[in-house]
């Protein structure tokens, strides 16, 4: 994972059920806290906390759907 986050290249990461989604989704989505953690002190012009995945869920959206409150509240945390 930090191989590719410093290769930037969260927003090229897609595969058939995420399309569109990026790291960050995937992992607010399965409740990985320390990844989710490292990609959400990257600089801004590397990850997108608000991107919108093509059915609009945000990873926000996803690790409040799932019940993963420490990572909702890093999110609520280091909103930009």
């Amino acid at each position: 994972v930090e191989e590719r986050i410093q290769l930037g290249d969260d927003a090229k990461w897609k595969n058939k059920r995420w399309y569109e989604g990026s790291a960050l989704h995937f992992a607010c989505y399965k409740g990985y806290k320390e990844i989710v953690e490292k990609l959400i002190k990257l600089d801004e012009n590397k990850i997108n906390l608000k991107k919108q995945m093509n059915d609009g869920c945000t990873p926000f959206y996803l690790c409040c759907q799932d019940g993963y409150q420490e990572i909702t509240e890093m999110m609520i945390e280091n909103d930009r």
